[in-house]
């Protein structure tokens, strides 16, 4: 309830309150920092989003945490808001594609696995632009390599295992 509290009169017209808003938040994030529920820390976030007018960082790190607490359809949603205000950000394409590895994950562990690999493309597909800027995103390459590696110890295929490996050789 305090830090809600402190972000409330806060403004986006003010950078120094802009700040404070980011860091806090990528702090929350960064050190796994477990409000008192879940509920405090969606409110923490929306007042947040609201404070700052959508602020893209503010987005992405919303997106974080959502993805942080098994919430992919609306991290996902977070991520897309963050693009529409970023739109050239390598990181946000890597975080897409992230978010869209970890849903994989979820739904293959649930025995969904047609839904699990479209997941798997689509987030292919956004580790790909993640590495497609002047300077190329390490990030997307390294998750890249780590969802191809999940694959092929996961899977049952020696076909499948040997179409992943090429493509990680390709990478």
């Amino acid at each position: 309830d305090e830090l809600i509290a402190v972000l409330k009169p806060m403004s986006n017209n003010n950078s120094r309150d802009l700040d404070i808003i980011r860091e806090l938040l990528k702090r929350i994030n960064d050190y796994s920092v477990r409000l008192s529920n879940e509920n405090k820390g969606n409110e923490l976030f929306t007042n947040a989003v609201k404070t700052t007018n959508y602020d893209w960082v503010v987005c992405q790190q919303y997106s974080k945490y959502l993805l942080e607490n098994g919430r992919y359809e609306s991290s996902f949603s977070w991520a897309n808001r963050a693009m529409e205000q970023n739109r050239g950000s390598t990181s946000l394409q890597h975080q897409k594609g992230n978010i869209l590895f970890k849903w994989a994950r979820a739904l293959k562990e649930a025995g969904e696995n047609e839904k699990a690999n479209e997941k798997i493309e689509e987030a292919k597909k956004h580790f790909a632009k993640s590495r497609m800027a002047s300077v190329p995103n390490e990030y997307g390459f390294v998750t890249h390599l780590d969802m191809l590696i999940y694959l092929i110890e996961h899977s049952s295929d020696d076909i499948e295992k040997a179409n992943l490996f090429a493509e990680g050789t390709r990478l």
